[in-house]
């Protein structure tokens, strides 16, 4: 799908993305020491991908206040929200910046959604490209669940994942189809 774009957590001035830690209780989980700073950059990585004319789909969790989610209208493409957990905010609020909003979208064979897709239902598809873990990704249990793998039947675009910029949509493609290899 040329021109076609996913992303995940935006969270647009969400003062806690700047503070938060990765499980190493030393490493911040975004770069950034404030909003601004993690909103320029958002918009900035994001504008050098992405072509006014492409389409992104954001899954999930665009801002938590609702003054940080006319930003999105500085990010070039055309727009389609998967609302996310944080997406609280009524419709009115999103539309003047999107075209068009979901609670789950269909894509070739993928589903894409915020919050991962339960385990019984993700075989309906190829994949769910998802949101909402951050860093983390979805594993699956080796009989127990220390030890376990990534399930290589979803990919988080969450931005930590993806370098913090939009991800062409053929590439996330790509990066599905050889953690299936890997796991053959």
């Amino acid at each position: 799908m040329k021109n076609t774009f996913l992303c995940a957590d935006t969270h647009f001035s969400h003062r806690g993305m700047v503070r938060y830690m990765r499980p190493d209780g030393v490493t911040k989980q975004r770069p950034w020491y404030t909003i601004e700073d993690m909103d320029e950059a958002l918009i900035e990585n994001w504008n050098r991908s992405v072509n006014p004319k492409d389409t992104v789909f954001v899954l999930g969790d665009l801002a938590i206040n609702r003054s940080a989610v006319p930003l999105i209208s500085r990010c070039n493409g055309r727009k389609v929200l998967v609302k996310g957990n944080h997406d609280n905010f009524g419709l009115r609020d999103y539309f003047p910046h999107f075209e068009d909003i979901h609670a789950a979208y269909r894509l070739e064979n993928f589903i894409l959604t915020h919050i991962p897709v339960h385990v019984d239902s993700v075989q309906r598809w190829t994949g769910n490209f998802h949101g909402h873990l951050h860093e983390e990704r979805v594993m699956r249990p080796n009989g127990e669940w220390q030890g376990r793998e990534i399930d290589p039947r979803y990919l988080c675009v969450s931005m930590e994942q993806i370098d913090y910029t939009p991800i062409a949509f053929d590439d996330a493609v790509i990066l599905f189809n050889k953690q299936n290899e890997s796991k053959e």
